[in-house]
This record gives C-alpha cells, sequence and structure tokens, in this order.
C-alpha cells in the first residue's frame, strides 16, 4: 500500500475525560442513549466535528486517502473501505468504543479480531488500539511499519526459498 501521507501536525491526545461516559463518547450528546439511528457518515462526520471541526480536505492529508474518495463517502456517494476506516480511526484518534461503534454501521469486523489475524491486521489493530492514548500511534507510523513488515516478509520468503530460514 503506497501512501500519499503529508506529515501535517497530527492531532494532538484527546482528553482523556472523553473517556468519563462512554455512551456520549460514542452517540453524542444529543443521543446519549444511542435510541436514535445514525449513517455511518453521520457518525463519521460528528467524531470530525469533535476533533476541532477536521475537514475533508485535513482528512485526507492526515490519512493519505484521496479526498475525492472522502469525499464520496461523506457525502454517501461511495461505501467506506475497511482500510480507509482503519486509517481514518487512527487519524482522528478515536477511542476502541467509537471505532466499534463505526464498524458496527458498517457491518465489517474490526481488522484482527476474527479468525487468526495476519501480521499486517494485527499492526492495523495494534494502531487502532493505542491510537486515543499515545501520539505516536499514527497514520504515519502505521504505514511505515506495515511497509517494514512488508519488505521483511518478503526477505523471509526469499529466504525459504533459497534453503534458509
Amino acid at each position: 500500500m503506497e501512501s500519499t501521507y503529508s506529515p501535517i501536525s497530527s492531532l494532538p491526545l484527546p482528553d482523556p475525560r472523553e473517556a468519563d461516559n462512554f455512551m456520549i463518547a460514542i452517540y453524542g450528546p444529543d443521543n446519549p442513549d444511542g435510541s436514535k439511528s445514525e449513517s455511518i457518515t453521520e457518525a463519521l462526520l460528528r467524531y470530525m466535528g469533535n476533533r476541532g471541526g477536521i475537514g475533508n480536505n485535513q482528512l485526507a492529508c492526515m490519512t493519505g486517502i484521496d479526498r475525492g474518495d472522502i469525499s464520496r463517502y461523506l457525502n454517501n456517494k461511495r461505501t467506506i473501505s475497511k482500510e480507509h476506516l482503519c486509517l481514518i480511526c487512527i487519524a482522528l484518534r478515536l477511542m476502541t468504543c467509537q471505532q466499534k461503534y463505526l464498524f458496527k454501521l458498517l457491518k465489517e469486523p474490526i481488522p484482527g479480531t476474527i479468525g487468526k489475524p495476519d501480521e499486517r491486521e494485527c499492526i492495523i489493530k495494534h494502531y487502532m488500539d493505542g491510537c486515543f492514548y499515545d501520539e505516536n500511534m499514527t497514520v504515519a507510523h502505521c504505514i511505515a511499519q506495515l511497509e517494514n513488515a512488508k519488505e521483511k516478509g518478503a526477505a523471509r520468503s526469499v529466504s525459504c526459498m533459497e534453503g534458509g530460514k
């Protein structure tokens, strides 16, 4: 996966008090019990607003996702891909409960949570789990680690084909 990530300033760590009320963190203050249904687009826009009013262009820069794709996702013109949702969750530094909610709306499992995860899924899950708490858990670092793992995997494959270990 080649990234177009451009290192604009990443978001500061969220206020840990956000975790004080999980229902409000997930559903927002206007729907604290989650009784009103919403689309993944509505939830994403709300989370973007909660992070200082991040716009489409800034989100594209933070994630490396094409601006046109971001626009299509946020205007309900295209269904967001799992991979792009992972990048958005990391970039926005969403809490695990917020991530689970978005993946529930997408009707997809979070990578690395079903079956035996591969190395790539483990790396992505690691960054998703830590992004709310650790300012080093950024999209850029995640992509670098994925690329490093890919290179190591290719080197291991060549080594195995040559009879090495």
